[in-house]
């Protein structure tokens, strides 16, 4: 039997490629270099994801020009693509969602080992190393931890090119 997957913070991330409900491939986390990604998965019959999404874009429309992105996986089963997308219009979700229909099942969230949500990830897109979990990646205090990375990801760079000259 395989071990489970380790969701530490410094762990490289498990990479992906996808398409999302609007056509754009994705290769996680190559495609995010200089970036930091919340990896957010969740589900139309979740609460506490729905609950999330206003913090989520409060700190997308402060940190969105400043390196951060937002990459949501739905968890639902097949048929509930429109349901999916009136709720993300509700909620004035403007991020790229994954979205493959198989529940938990679905080939993402069984990689992830999903069994529950929300389950989010904060991952450095140069690295691909886990920067925070679900535990520290909700609430109100998101916008603020987003910030605190991007700031220490900010000097590491300035750093290596003060170095490099």
């Amino acid at each position: 039997m395989p071990l489970p997957l380790d969701f530490s913070v410094g762990r490289p991330v498990a990479k992906f490629a996808a398409k999302t409900t609007a056509g754009k491939a994705i290769n996680f986390p190559g495609d995010y270099k200089g970036k930091i990604v919340l990896l957010d998965f969740w589900a139309t019959w979740c609460t506490p994801c729905i609950y999330e999404f206003p913090h989520i874009r409060e700190a997308q429309a402060k940190w969105g020009d400043k390196g951060f992105e937002v990459l949501s996986v739905s968890v639902d089963r097949k048929g509930q693509l429109e349901k999916l997308q009136k709720i993300m219009a509700s909620q004035k979700v403007e991020w790229d969602l994954i979205y493959e229909g198989d529940g938990i099942n679905a080939p993402l969230p069984a990689k992830y080992e999903v069994t529950s949500v929300p389950f989010a990830l904060l991952v450095d897109g140069d690295t691909g190393k886990i920067l925070a979990t679900r535990k520290q990646l909700r609430g109100k205090g998101l916008s603020e931890l987003i910030g605190k990375h991007l700031k220490q990801k900010n000097r590491a760079a300035e750093s290596s090119d003060s170095a490099a000259r």
